[in-house]
């Protein structure tokens, strides 16, 4: 019995996995600055002080009573890294970052595996990992499970279609399980991973005609016979994904949300038309990007910049698409192959449009807070699966006019796209690192004046814990260095802050900036001004015996006992106090 002969591995194929490295290497130079430097910042404290405080048993009942629901398994995965990361960000950070190299090289992977150019997957899966953090200020520490839960839908993917090749049908079937509970693992950790498991049967159908290659000619039957096992494991997604969803309370699906689908839609719309335009300015720095938030008009139509920008990658993806059509038989053989080419990289333009919009219709119902504008704090989990179809559109803009510079110079077309290639990408790539150390000052900044409030506070309290139940007021506080970089901006930071820092779950702390106002009741201390809206927990008035009020340049605290305590305090800390005649506004309001 003969075995069929392997070919030799070539010096090509031998480094063909070197693709992998920049998507995990690149974000870690870029973004290492900030590793070291950087630390928690919003929703960091108030998770890292609940995992604190939350017992294992208490993290996975939820999980027990309620397997398949909306977010199911978060919690317990944020417990696990808290467990082993415990207090240092720099680990965090590092965490986040490497979570995203490793989502981008798993797109490269896929990429390649639907024949698209190593170079062109590498470039796609490096410049998506750094786009979400090179757009923000800060790095959410524990934000990155969006690149857990995406990596999660990509490996269902890759292994479906691993079992296209399996010969025998257990095979097949073992495999597609397994894509299926991969799936429901990435939708129940966090749900906007939901496109990339919609769209699987693309993948599925385009693997089946790269291999088997169709006759499109043979009629509608016959074409169903050639892709139904493609069609067939699409349909097993989509009847998780339609399970999945139904199990969902209708609080689940519409978190908050005052308004029309129609609206929502319109809204991603033009948020997702000014982000298209930023992928395309970032060498301009902050300002640039300011000077798009300023254009941009809230409404379906978006002028100015950005509407040339976008207007632009379609007309261009369009006339890529119409070339060979133009040129028909009057161009020799090998022009038109080129042209074919220039079509392929107009296809993936629109192509890599439709994607990143698919990436933002996953929070189509979600709470109208999550936009993908990349100028709002919480735009990274709403980005890290569209950016991957927004630096898809970069690259194929290249990768097209890598191809006409080849039309117009043929003898020497290898050296002219390959050098543009190469410096087109190497620009992109230096644009976002020099995007991204003109605010790391911010960031360190941000980052120090935290430190700085806590070493305040426990000097103030001479070293000493708090008692239970305190409420700390923290004045002097200005919220922002600058727009992204928060310094205790929200209640829940500040008081995450301190219960993590004191390991006691009962301390409630709320940082006040300059405007805030002051009201002594009989009953307690009241605070007004700067939309202090007191959450579950927080008081609208603090009582006399456990509130103390603490003066971050001061370094000092005032026990506020008594009325008389209260004003004396609010005087002395340089506050504004409402006389007790005074007509005051509502708790809660500014």
């Amino acid at each position: 019995m003969s075995s069929r002969p392997t070919s030799p591995e070539t010096p090509a194929t031998r480094w063909r996995w070197l693709y992998l490295v920049p998507p995990i290497l690149v974000p870690l130079l870029v973004f290492l600055p900030r590793i070291t430097g950087g630390g928690f910042s919003g929703d960091d404290w108030s998770n890292r002080s609940a995992m604190m405080h939350t017992s294992f048993s208490g993290v996975f009942e939820p999980l027990l009573d309620d397997p398949i629901g909306h977010r199911s398994l978060h919690l317990p995965y944020v417990y696990l890294y808290d467990a082993v990361f415990t207090s240092h960000p720099t680990l965090y950070l590092l965490w986040a970052v490497l979570t995203a190299g490793a989502f981008g090289a798993l797109v490269a992977v896929l990429l390649v595996r639907l024949r698209v150019p190593l170079w062109a997957a590498s470039s796609i899966g490096t410049l998506g990992a750094i786009y979400p953090y090179a757009t923000m200020t800060k790095i959410w520490a524990t934000a990155h499970v969006g690149h857990i839960t995406g990596m999660l839908a990509l490996l269902g993917i890759l292994l479906a279609l691993r079992g296209l090749q399996r010969s025998g049908r257990i095979a097949r079937i073992a495999h597609h399980a397994g894509a299926l509970a991969l799936f429901l693992l990435s939708l129940n950790l966090y749900e906007i991973a939901l496109p990339i498991v919609c769209a699987g049967g693309l993948c599925y159908l385009t693997a089946i005609a790269q291999r088997d290659r169709p006759d499109h000619r043979a009629g509608v039957g016959a074409l169903l016979r050639a892709y139904r096992p493609g069609l067939l494991r699409w349909a097993a997604d989509l009847a998780l994904v339609g399970g999945w969803y139904a199990s969902l309370g209708e609080t689940d699906i519409a978190r908050g949300t005052q308004q029309s689908l129609q609206d929502r839609v319109l809204e991603i719309l033009s948020d997702g038309a000014q982000n298209i335009a930023g992928t395309f300015v970032p060498f301009l720095g902050r300002d640039a990007r300011d000077g798009v938030e300023t254009i941009y008009s809230g409404a379906w139509f978006v002028p100015s910049i950005t509407a040339v920008i976008v207007t632009g990658v379609i007309v261009f993806a369009i006339a890529c698409v119409l070339a060979p059509l133009v040129a028909g038989r009057t161009v020799e053989p090998e022009r038109r192959r080129a042209l074919l080419r220039v079509r392929n990289w107009g296809l993936g333009i629109l192509a890599a449009v439709v994607a990143a919009y698919a990436g933002w219709l996953a929070i189509v119902p979600a709470d109208p807070y999550y936009r993908p504008v990349p100028f709002d704090a919480p735009v990274l989990r709403v980005n890290v699966i569209a950016a991957f179809g927004l630096t898809a559109i970069l690259v194929a803009v290249i990768g097209a006019v890598a191809e006409l510079l080849r039309l117009l110079a043929p003898r020497r077309s290898p050296v002219i796209a390959g050098g543009f290639v190469v410096l087109a990408l190497l620009g992109v790539v230096l644009a976002y690192n020099r995007q991204n150390q003109a605010e790391i000052d911010l960031w360190n900044t941000a980052t120090s004046e935290q430190v700085a409030i806590l070493d305040a506070v426990d000097e103030a309290f001479d070293g000493q814990d708090p008692a239970p139940d305190t409420n700390v007021f923290l004045t002097d506080s200005r919220g922002w260095v600058a727009d992204g970089a928060e310094v205790f901006h929200t209640i829940w930071s500040f008081r995450g802050a301190l219960r993590a820092t004191y390991d006691d779950p009962t301390l409630i702390g709320v940082a006040f900036r300059d405007g805030a106002t002051f009201q002594c009741r009989r009953e307690g201390l009241a605070p007004f001004g700067l939309g202090y809206e007191p959450n579950a927990g927080d008081p609208a008035i603090a009582p006399y015996g456990r509130t103390v009020l603490v003066s971050f340049h001061q370094a000092r605290r005032w026990d506020v006992r008594d009325p008389a305590s209260c004003r004396r305090a609010i005087r002395e800390a340089g506050l504004t106090l409402l006389p007790r005649d005074a007509e005051t506004p509502p708790l809660g309001t500014t």
